[in-house]
């Protein structure tokens, strides 16, 4: 699974906020981890808030990544699994 997703720890989020959703949590946030090495680049401090090269950013860097572990079927946050009856005991 997590060859899937890939190793990063953007990757490794969005892998929990699929186990927690599996698990039948309701509501899930997941930050990403900024990437100094985009910052020059995008004018963006490492993250999606590109103010500089945006469609070069968003298609060479940030969305191959986001795609990988949220988009990808099966499995992707996009189509998660409905959640067990007993994931989570009481």
């Amino acid at each position: 699974m997590r060859d899937r997703y890939g190793k990063s720890l953007n990757a490794m989020c969005v892998l929990m906020a699929r186990r927690l959703a599996e698990a039948g949590v309701p509501f899930i946030t997941v930050f990403t981890k900024e990437d100094p090495k985009l910052d020059a680049l995008c004018k963006s401090g490492g993250s999606w808030d590109t103010h500089g090269s945006n469609f070069h950013c968003l298609r060479e860097h940030l969305l191959p990544e986001f795609d990988r572990y949220f988009l990808r079927p099966p499995g992707g946050l996009a189509r998660p699994r409905p959640a067990r009856r007993d994931a989570c005991p009481h």
